[in-house]
């Protein structure tokens, strides 16, 4: 059985996809999946918000109405008659205390939030074969995890995969005669 190997990226060097590409108008990746899947991510004043057209366009209608900022259900319910589909709001959280931000999704969409959460506070792994297959940004939190996802990218089995996980940087001494 061929075995692929994968080493993991030092944590301190890997880099979430949502954040991997700049684009010229000064967008980011996260920018074109908050438009594309109608997502705000908002609320923590430590973090960027992050929005689309569609929920922006909703508030502002909504506050000019008001008369003032609009709270979240009053947003939520305001998305629900425009779109017809069931808005919520939810807390995404990192590592840290201070590592969270608030979303407003469609309720339907609300799946993707896991990865989402890893992927926006960079909790996952990034792999990549020394032989030139390439990097992977994984989800998971165990090592199985791992290899279930990168077999299920790269077409093999999980027991194909073998993984080099990081294990910290070691200095060694080195000497001269003289």
């Amino acid at each position: 059985m061929k075995k692929y190997r994968f080493e993991q990226v030092p944590p301190e060097y890997q880099e979430s996809p949502l954040f991997y590409c700049v684009f010229a108008d000064g967008r980011e990746e996260i920018d074109l999946i908050c438009e594309d899947r109608k997502i705000r991510v908002f609320g923590n004043r430590d973090f960027r918000t992050h929005s689309c057209g569609l929920i922006d366009a909703v508030e502002d209608r909504l506050a000019y109405e008001l008369g003032g900022t609009p709270d979240t259900s009053e947003l939520l319910d305001a998305l629900a008659q425009e779109t017809g589909d069931s808005w919520t709001c939810c807390t995404i959280r990192g590592c840290c205390q201070s590592d969270w931000q608030d979303v407003i999704i469609r309720a339907k969409d609300a799946d993707m939030l896991e990865w989402f959460e890893v992927e926006y506070f960079n909790t996952g792994s990034e792999w990549f074969d020394p032989d030139g297959i390439g990097g992977y940004y994984t989800h998971a939190w165990d090592n199985a995890g791992t290899k279930k996802e990168l077999a299920e990218h790269y077409g093999c089995k999980p027991e194909e995969i073998e993984l080099a996980v990081f294990d910290g940087w070691s200095r060694s001494a080195t000497y001269t005669t003289a």
